[in-house]
């Protein structure tokens, strides 16, 4: 059961990581894939240059490296691997905040980023019972 668990973990870490990053790209070169500069009134930023960087390579690089850490069964893969979920937490909480906006594709980002904890945590539960057993 845990290795059906990793690879469905896997599976969407892979997912968001290289959709992240292709999205990040897109949005620093377009500044903004046609959202309107004023969305980021209630933001710091004046383009989508660092929100695009951060969703390249801590949401999108985070979910490859735990992704690739799941597959090759590395220590701290389950950390990495929830740290990467919280970051695609928050990365979703904070652009709601600031785009003052929501749309099919957060409430989809936001299911895959909790389903992800609930399978660290059902893998983390199985590799506890192994651990008993022996």
């Amino acid at each position: 059961m845990q290795k059906v668990l990793s690879w469905g973990l896997i599976i969407l870490e892979i997912f968001v990581g290289i959709t992240s990053a292709s999205s990040g790209v897109q949005l620093v070169l377009t500044n903004g894939l046609g959202m309107p500069i004023p969305y980021l009134k209630n933001s710091p930023f004046t383009s989508f240059l660092i929100p695009g960087l951060i969703l390249i390579f801590v949401v999108g690089g985070l979910h490859l490296l735990a992704g690739f850490l799941t597959l090759k069964n590395k220590v701290f893969k389950l950390e990495i691997s929830a740290i990467a979920a919280f970051g695609l937490l928050i990365w979703i909480f904070t652009e709601m905040y600031i785009i003052g906006k929501s749309s099919v594709l957060q409430t989809l980002y936001f299911s895959v980023g909790i389903l992800e904890l609930v399978l660290i945590l059902l893998i983390q539960k199985f590799y506890l019972l192994d651990l008993k057993k022996t």
